[in-house]
């Protein structure tokens, strides 16, 4: 619908806004509607939002943190959110992420793995290096955690 409208005054905008419907519909939030409030948005919903709006920003050289940007996304909203944050880094920017998913941790460029615990028995650097050294780690739950899910696939 909006990619029909063709008034002279919305000629710059229209590409525009398609362009973030697509992505957010990309993410999983095609269910979203204009008259729902921004308070009732989840943490999950606010920050894919933000990214949405990011990629269609002119900045480079920013840095962006999501914390959890997969939890509650189907496998395919994964693989889709994974090509976004990409987009991002292609961009000329880096992209932060503190995620637990594996589909997300095999497309990192390089890991910094906390532990050994959470809480108080968390924050030490347990790690750091690229997807495929974090598999070799003996001392680490996150690379215990990724074997074993390598093993069931």
């Amino acid at each position: 619908m909006v990619a029909g409208i063709d008034a002279p005054v919305a000629a710059t905008m229209v590409p525009a806004i398609v362009n973030r419907l697509r992505h957010l519909v990309t993410i999983g939030l095609g269910y979203l509607s204009l008259d729902r409030p921004t308070p009732t948005l989840s943490g999950g919903e606010s920050q894919r939002i933000k990214m949405v709006r990011h990629l269609g920003s002119s900045l480079t050289d920013m840095t962006y943190i999501f914390d959890e940007p997969t939890i509650g996304l189907h496998p395919r909203d994964v693989t889709r959110m994974n090509e976004l944050l990409r987009e991002l880094q292609d961009k000329g920017n880096t992209v932060l992420v503190v995620e637990h998913d594996r589909d997300v941790i095999e497309i990192a460029d390089w890991i910094v793995d906390l532990g050994p615990d959470g809480g108080d028995r968390g924050g030490a650097v347990i790690f750091e290096g690229t997807p495929s050294h974090l598999l070799d780690e003996r001392d680490s739950f996150t690379a215990e955690h990724l074997r074993r899910d390598l093993a069931r696939d």
